[in-house]
């Protein structure tokens, strides 16, 4: 699926085997693992809102256009990290 706000990559969830693969709508940082909302995005209150739809899915692992990828809990990261974003106005 195509997450509006975010630039033309795929999002796919692959539920029978807890998969999530976010393309550039989520990162994850190279040092420390954190799960952030992607930077290439045009908007950002689209980005957000389509982030936290994502962060609903159930996810085991979660891999991402760049950064590594979360192989445990990945609901979990995701969620946490999607509530913590600020829109912005």
């Amino acid at each position: 699926m195509y997450e509006v706000g975010g630039t033309a990559l795929p999002t796919a969830e692959d539920p029978r085997r807890g998969r999530g693969s976010f393309g550039d709508a989520v990162a994850a940082a190279s040092a420390t693992g954190a799960v952030m909302l992607g930077v290439f995005n045009v908007y950002r209150d689209l980005a957000v809102a389509s982030f936290r739809r994502s962060a609903a899915l159930d996810a085991e692992t979660a891999c991402f256009g760049h950064g590594g990828r979360v192989t445990a809990d990945a609901s979990r990261a995701l969620r946490e990290s999607a509530d913590a974003c600020a829109p912005t106005r």
